[in-house]
């Protein structure tokens, strides 16, 4: 092997390093502090120190099995008190929060930290604890307090910094501004000289206006991710991407990965999709950057719940109705969601999706523990996912590669997490929906996966009326992946057609 070619592989290494360590690190403290480290860190001199601890703490420590983010964080509340590096500190106590930590939690591992290490450690580590969590607190009390505000309008004391991009405002699109709730920030486009309030903020209050209205500023936006807060708590993460022409009329299609993955799993189906269609990719309960439900949220877990939150999620977004597509287990959740929300849905598109998850599944997805969610929360996310690829007919991709970068992701997701959701999908049979759907339906139908039969598939097309079933050949599970070309041929014809027809 050439020089040339070694360093080019090593460049590359690190690449996907530093791009995984990024996303745990911005998952655990936050994005607001991490982007001010890089920005602080931006010098020649200092960047290599940005670049190291991104890539050795976060990209190759925090990605590793063996231990959840929660108790990760909670080793480094305790050695930083312990170290009295009351900053750094500080930072972990918030990542812990991030992480699934209770404030007994926090509070008992400063008490061991105390006794083992000192009596003035100890009480500094309570000091700068105790300020984060009642600073967390004021904030999550700050953005209930927005979430209720109707005023199209809010003054900034300060103006946006330009890091902060998700819609490039112009005076154009001001006075077309829809009445709604986007929930994230917006910055100003400066070569609009004359417009004289740079200083503000897009704030839209909850509507009933879809992408498919002329309004300016969320066609402008062509991909930004956001975190939408629910009533009751819970925090979404969606991927909005929109490369469609602004000044002609385009739907939305949703798209809810299946279990154990999350939105950026779909990356390479965005260029086809994105180009005609609004396309958003929300992560699951408990899964990516979605938040996972602590013990004392008295979260409940039910059919109802999950399909509300999706209906929030698009609210929020100010889609009144859309195309669904749901993969694997997500697919289930959509023949639900079609039953209860009718009038939300142009059409239905269920990837690889089982109508219940028997015994057989379940135990396999156990790994010899006691449950699902026991071997989740036991192995860890990366764990379950490196003993799920050795099953055929689950993930049957010849590329290491692409492999190691699919354990990678997800492990983004917490043990915890995914047991949650595996506690719900254990119990959730949408066999009862397929008769009642009277949305236009199209199956995409895996030939050899282990997680759902052909049979299966053609007993969901016979049920569902007037749905157009796709076979789609090939070894595993995830047939998005392993043929792309064939699922997005299949979705674009049969997307075509309902226009037509229409």
């Amino acid at each position: 092997m050439s020089s040339s070619s070694s360093s080019t592989l090593m460049e590359e290494a690190h690449r996907t390093i530093f791009e995984a360590g990024l996303q745990v690190r911005y998952a655990v403290a936050g994005k607001a502090y991490v982007d001010k480290s890089l920005a602080n860190g931006a010098s020649n001199f200092a960047r290599p120190m940005q670049e190291l601890v991104t890539e050795a703490c976060w990209g190759l420590l925090w990605t590793r099995p063996g231990l959840e983010r929660k108790q990760r964080s909670l080793l480094n509340v305790a050695m930083l008190c312990a170290l009295n590096r009351g900053s750094e500190l500080g930072v972990h106590v918030r990542g812990a929060v991030n992480n699934g930590a209770s404030e007994v939690e926090i509070r008992e591992t400063l008490l061991q930290a105390a006794i083992y290490c000192g009596m003035p450690a100890g009480i500094e580590g309570f000091k700068v604890a105790e300020r984060v969590i009642n600073e967390m607190k004021d904030e999550k009390e700050v953005e209930a307090k927005s979430k209720s505000s109707n005023s199209v309008f809010c003054k900034l004391r300060t103006r946006l910094p330009k890091s902060l991009p998700e819609f490039r405002i112009s005076p154009s699109c001001l006075s077309e501004a829809p009445p709604g709730h986007i929930g994230h920030q917006a910055s100003i486009d400066e070569s609009e000289n004359n417009f004289p309030y740079k200083d503000f903020i897009l704030l839209r209050p909850k509507s009933t206006h879809n992408s498919t209205t002329r309004y300016g500023c969320p066609r402008m936006c062509q991909q930004s991710s956001k975190l939408l807060t629910h009533p009751n708590g819970q925090i979404t993460h969606v991927i909005d991407d929109n490369f469609t022409d602004p000044w002609k009329p385009s739907k939305t299609i949703l798209i809810q990965h299946g279990f154990g993955r999350h939105a950026n799993f779909w990356y390479h189906w965005i260029p086809i999709l994105s180009r005609h269609y609004r396309v958003i990719r929300r992560d699951a309960r408990g899964h990516g950057f979605s938040s996972t439900p602590k013990p004392e949220d008295n979260y409940d877990y039910s059919i109802d719940t999950i399909l509300s939150e999706i209906a929030d999620t698009m609210d929020q977004l100010g889609v009144t109705k859309f195309h669904f597509l749901g993969e694997s287990t997500s697919g289930m959740v959509a023949e639900a969601f079609a039953v209860k929300y009718p009038e939300r849905l142009h059409s239905l598109i269920i990837c690889a999706s089982p109508t219940f998850l028997p015994p057989a599944a379940i135990s396999l997805f156990s790994f010899g523990l006691r449950s699902w969610p026991e071997a989740c929360r036991k192995l860890g996310s990366r764990g379950w996912g490196e003993s799920l690829i050795k099953v055929p007919g689950t993930l049957s991709i010849p590329d290491k590669g692409y492999v190691d970068w699919w354990i990678s992701q997800v492990a983004l997701s917490t043990g915890e997490g995914l047991a949650g959701y595996a506690e719900f999908l254990s119990v959730l049979d949408a066999r009862p929906f397929l008769e009642q759907i009277r949305t236009p339906t199209l199956i995409l139908a895996p030939a050899k996966s282990a997680a759902t039969k052909l049979e299966e598939q053609k007993m969901v097309a016979s049920k569902i009326q007037g749905s157009k079933l796709v076979v789609v050949h090939c070894e595993g599970h995830e047939i998005y992946v392993e043929r792309p070309e064939d699922c997005q041929k299949a979705v674009l014809e049969f997307l075509s057609e309902l226009e037509t027809s229409a």
